[in-house]
């Protein structure tokens, strides 16, 4: 898929690297993280048969369109393998199905359930 990537390119010397600059930009909670080589992302984009530009999603309540390379560069960091990707694509398109209510899952209870709102349609 040659397709060009447009998503902003950082350089450091190496893994170990890469991996300080995403706790540095906030990019992981403290969980380890898989440095999204653009190898690696074209490799999640191929197995889902995507171009990088590809919209996946809308999150509606954040006027967001969440597209292919940005799921394929999260994809990446969480550690998946390229086949993974269709099931993750799947899960995102879930996510941005108003149906959904996504925002009703940005907040959780204190036993980490999701909050219950009048507006979410989420079928358990």
């Amino acid at each position: 898929m040659p397709a060009t990537l447009s998503s902003k390119r950082y350089t450091v010397n190496d893994a170990a690297g890469a991996i300080d600059l995403c706790f540095e930009k906030g990019w992981t909670d403290g969980l380890p993280v898989v440095p999204p080589t653009e190898a690696a992302v074209r490799a999640m984009l191929d197995a889902a048969r995507l171009a990088p530009d590809a919209q996946i999603a809308y999150i509606r309540d954040r006027a967001t369109a969440v597209t292919a390379e940005k799921v394929a560069i999260n994809a990446v960091m969480a550690g998946c393998k390229p086949e993974y990707m269709p099931v993750v694509v799947a899960a995102v398109e879930g996510i941005g199905d108003p149906r959904w209510g996504y925002r009703a899952t940005i907040s959780s209870a204190p036993a980490g359930a999701p909050t219950s709102r009048s507006d979410a349609r989420c079928a358990w």
